[in-house]
């Protein structure tokens, strides 16, 4: 029995090298929820519902009244005018500020304003903030729904390059096979020496076919790294799922069944989205409205010491204030925050028309996909009897190398499109859901 060659033996412990160095065994489930953990556009997705969380309560804190204090050194000249009280040397001015004294010294308020009625803008904020946080928290889900998708395609497209290289290291141990047959060939002056150098040059271009697609496989973990949040380094800390996992999945795909868009995260967030444009409008309209607050005011008496020495006085009521003319201004904040809204009215019902068609469209390539793995199933079954075919009339000098180099070749390239249409046909599937927002991650390992 003949020996393996040499260059195979050494790429196979590479490969159980590789195996030892790793952590663990990295599943597509697991690979998941890393990704719901570290994933980096996630996580900004996140911190920025928690900031609209908290812009929600800054907004409900406008209902709160509002506490001051405050204190002035007021020098003022005596003016002999009775003041409505009574009381000589002082003039009191009523209403919401500060009483006038015509003496000197510390004059000292305290303030509590309750708003009543802000001309609506407190409100319409309010429920401004409220669409906000939950345009955001579909947003977040809608970013986790596209972080899944990546993930598997990264995920699946390693399996395939990882496959690759198998099936490229395969060729090389069958190739270098043929070498030592064809060398023993050659020293019986049965086969010519073109023939041999022939095998000798498909030797080296198959260990320059390993190389490359083993840089292809490492670049496709790197990605799968980042995607997952992982630190991106040379050596990957885990090993990947093989190609039975592409046969599992696909064996367990089901036809898409109709489903509405209406759901889809996308259109729920652009649906509040549109809602806060609404608002704006809403907000526009509320500078011409009047602001009513009531007040409480407790005024200490002008005095030289800057702690007060005598009892102050209350004062208390309800102030309305009405801009009558700003300008125009607010008008034309008006008008354009009209438009702006009619813009985001449309943009909504492009988003829900385009949903629709990536609904309708990964449904026809899902179908596609599974008609083409068929027929690629198909096709590697003949090229695999056909090379078996061919090594037999080879061996018997029937038909020359280049069509049994030929014949691999298809197999080859056979072999991959069967395994990248059953991986196709997977993702295309999770793009079908994830248009339609269903897409869902693995059960926890």
């Amino acid at each position: 029995m003949m020996k393996k060659p040499v260059l195979y033996m050494l790429f196979s412990i590479f490969l159980s090298f590789q195996a030892g160095v790793a952590e663990h065994f990295l599943t597509l489930p697991e690979a998941e929820q890393r990704g719901l953990q570290n994933n980096y556009q996630l996580l900004i997705s996140q911190f920025e519902q928690e900031s609209a969380r908290w812009e929600r309560y800054s907004a409900l804190a406008s209902f709160l009244p509002n506490v001051s204090f405050s204190t002035n050194w007021i020098q003022a000249e005596d003016i002999d005018i009775p003041p409505p009280n009574g009381t000589p040397g002082e003039i009191g001015v009523p209403g919401a500020q500060p009483g006038l004294f015509a003496q000197d010294g510390f004059q000292h308020q305290l303030s509590v304003t309750q708003p009543i009625f802000n001309s609506g803008a407190e409100i319409v904020s309010t429920l401004m903030a409220k669409n906000t946080l939950s345009a955001l928290r579909h947003r977040v889900e809608e970013t986790k729904q596209d972080m899944l998708l990546q993930i598997r395609s990264l995920y699946l497209n390693a399996i395939i390059l990882k496959e690759q290289m198998r099936i490229d290291s395969l060729g090389l141990q069958w190739v270098e096979g043929s070498l030592e047959r064809a060398r023993i060939r050659f020293e019986e002056g049965v086969l010519p020496e073109s023939e041999l150098l022939r095998w000798q040059g498909e030797v080296f271009e198959r260990r320059a076919d390993i190389a490359q697609s083993r840089v292809n496989a490492q670049s496709a973990l790197v990605q799968l790294l980042f995607a997952i949040g992982e630190p991106v380094t040379r050596r990957v800390p885990f090993e990947l799922q093989d190609k039975n996992l592409l046969q599992e999945l696909y064996g367990e795909i089901q036809p898409p069944s109709p489903v509405s868009v209406e759901e889809n995260p996308s259109v729920l967030a652009a649906r509040e989205e549109l809602s806060v444009s609404r608002r704006t409008v809403q907000l526009a309209l509320t500078p011409f409205l009047p602001r009513i607050n009531a007040f409480f005011q407790y005024d200490w008496l002008p005095d030289d010491n800057f702690f007060p020495q005598e009892e102050g006085f209350w004062r208390y009521g309800i102030r309305m204030d009405l801009d009558l003319f700003a300008g125009g201004q607010r008008y034309f904040d008006y008008r354009a925050a009209r438009n702006q809204h009619t813009t985001m009215e449309t943009t909504y019902q492009q988003l829900l028309e385009n949903t629709r068609a990536s609904v309708l469209e990964t449904e026809m390539s899902f179908e596609s996909a599974v008609l083409e793995v068929e027929a690629a199933r198909s096709r590697l079954e003949l090229m695999e009897k056909t090379l078996e075919m061919m090594e037999l009339r080879y061996e018997a000098g029937v038909v020359g190398i280049l069509d049994l180099l030929d014949t691999r070749v298809q197999l080859e390239s056979a072999e991959m499109v069967y395994l990248s249409g059953m991986a196709n046909a997977i993702i295309n599937r999770y793009e079908f859901e994830r248009a339609a927002g269903t897409l869902k991650p693995f059960p926890n390992p």
